[in-house]
Order: structure tokens, then C-alpha cells, then sequence
């Protein structure tokens, strides 16, 4: 064999080689992309669960607190109640935060769609990787809603926890909801006197006598006629 036929083998190979390297490669990126789409579908699906869930945990969680001061013990004799006051704008900020991410996210789907026309239609590669600044902000909520969401959990079980006790004591030694004892009552006295106490005998008034004397006359009054 001479050796421009050893040239021509040899680079066959070499070619075939960087087919088959590129053929690799090629499967390597379809098979990133794949599993990154998969995670990005994972990541919005996992996106929607987390808001629904601080929407409905938060509003949840304020119900049960003010379930709390209405059956249990009032805020003005409550333990910790700056506590409860902390959770309440915890989760109101939680459950406002979330809510403005919806909005937001909205608006970030709209750029992005404009990107994308820019970058397949147009074919400007600067919109290929061009940040998204509601997606951005979007994120930024996301994290700051879950965070107060655990706070004003923490705050609140810290509160029920303090007070719990204390509500079952005072109900068990008479106390009322509003703070002062079950027993001070009124008592009522029934007409007639004291029922505890029987009736007194009426004693008879005693009626007068007859008078078995003659009247005396009465004067200037005629005197009667003598037998002759």
C-alpha cells in the first residue's frame, strides 16, 4: 500500500471519527435539552403548587388565629399578643406578595414571548439569553413570601402555645371568656320572702265579746208607764 493510500485510510478514519464525535455530541445536547425542559416544566408546575399553597396556608393560618382569640382567651389578657399582631402582617404580606407575583409573571411571559419573535424572526442573537427582569423580581417574591410565611407560623404557634395553658386553666377555675369569674352573678331574691325559710303561722285577732249587761237609759228618753 503506498502512502498516499495510508493518507487516504488514515484520514477516513479521522473523519469518520469526528462524524461519530459530532454524532455524540449532537445526542449529548438533544438529550440536555430534553432533560432541561422536562425541569423547566417541573419548575412552573412546582411554581403554581408553592403559590397556591402560601395563598391557602397563609389565609388558613390567619383563620386559626383569630378562631383562637374568639374561643380561647381575648387579645387584651393574651400572652405574646405582639407576637400574633407580627404573624398577622407576616401572612397579609405573604398572601399580597404572591398575589403580585401572579401579576408579574404575566408581564415577564409577555416580554419573553417578544424576545423570542425577536430572536427566531428577526434572528438577533442578542435576545437569545436576554434577561427577563419581572422573572427576576418574580423570584425574588416567591422567596420573600415563603420566608414571612414561616415566620408568622413560627410567631403564631409560639403565641397559641403560651396562651393555650393559660385558657384552659382559667376555664377550669371559673373563669368566663372576658376575664372575670363565672360566679359573679346577681342573686335574684323571689317575692315573698326566702324560699329556704317556711311561713310564718298568722296569728287569729281575737273578736270582741258580747256584752251580757242592761244598757243604761239614756237620758231625756220616757220612762216607761207603771202598773196601777
Amino acid at each position: 500500500m503506498s502512502d498516499s493510500d495510508e493518507e487516504k485510510e488514515l484520514r477516513k478514519r479521522l473523519e469518520e471519527e469526528n462524524q461519530k464525535e459530532e454524532k455524540r455530541k449532537e445526542d449529548i445536547q438533544k438529550l440536555f435539552k430534553d432533560f432541561k425542559t422536562e425541569i423547566e416544566k417541573r419548575q412552573v408546575s412546582s411554581s403554581e403548587n408553592f403559590d397556591k399553597s402560601i395563598l391557602t396556608y397563609s389565609s388558613w393560618a390567619l383563620g386559626v388565629s383569630i378562631a383562637f382569640l374568639k374561643d380561647f382567651i381575648p387579645i387584651t389578657v393574651a400572652n405574646f399578643s405582639c407576637l400574633l399582631y407580627q404573624s398577622w402582617i407576616l401572612f397579609a404580606f405573604s398572601i399580597a406578595a404572591t398575589t403580585i407575583s401572579f401579576l408579574l409573571s404575566y408581564k415577564g411571559l409577555e416580554l419573553s414571548l417578544s424576545y423570542a419573535e425577536k430572536y427566531f424572526l428577526d434572528e438577533n442573537h442578542d435576545y437569545l439569553n436576554k434577561d427577563n427582569i419581572y422573572n427576576k423580581i418574580v423570584k425574588k417574591l416567591n422567596w420573600a413570601s415563603g420566608v414571612a410565611f414561616i415566620f408568622g407560623l413560627i410567631f403564631t404557634l409560639i403565641f397559641v402555645m403560651s396562651n393555650l395553658e393559660k385558657s384552659i386553666m382559667e376555664k377550669k377555675s371559673g373563669f368566663a371568656q372576658d376575664g372575670l369569674p363565672a360566679n359573679l352573678m346577681t342573686k335574684i331574691m323571689p317575692q315573698g320572702g326566702d324560699l329556704t325559710k317556711g311561713l310564718n303561722v298568722p296569728t287569729m285577732q281575737q273578736i270582741p265579746k258580747p256584752n251580757t249587761q242592761p244598757a243604761p237609759p239614756q237620758p231625756n228618753s220616757p220612762q216607761p208607764a207603771q202598773p196601777k
